[in-house]
């Protein structure tokens, strides 16, 4: 019995790369390997047992399915970004030398 996917950033990295490798465009545009996964997929459920309608049912199940993590992932990343510290915003001044110690400076806030 599966216990579900297991999905990981190595993966994923993984994936890229061994696509990156193929084409090396991939590199340079991220739609490009997403556009290769999705016709491997194409290509995998076209060989899927079955009739037609059954792998046309199964190309719209993954499609949902794809929609779903998309829609996991991009929650998960709100809530990070809101459990995650406000950075401060930098202190605004400049450095001038330190009359005591030309090798130093001294920060004078604006």
């Amino acid at each position: 019995m599966s216990k579900g996917i297991q999905l990981s950033s190595e993966l994923i990295e993984n994936m890229m790369r061994v696509i990156a490798e193929h084409d090396e465009e991939v590199r340079e545009n991220g739609t490009l390997g997403l556009q290769y996964m999705a016709a491997v997929m194409g290509i995998l459920a076209a060989d899927y047992p079955g009739s037609d309608s059954d792998r046309m049912e199964l190309l719209e199940h993954l499609a949902g399915f794809t929609r779903h993590v998309y829609e996991d992932q991009m929650r998960a990343r709100e809530q990070q970004q809101q459990r995650a510290p406000q950075q401060p915003a930098p202190a605004k001044g400049r450095c001038v030398p330190d009359p005591d110690n030309p090798a130093a400076g001294v920060w004078k806030a604006e």
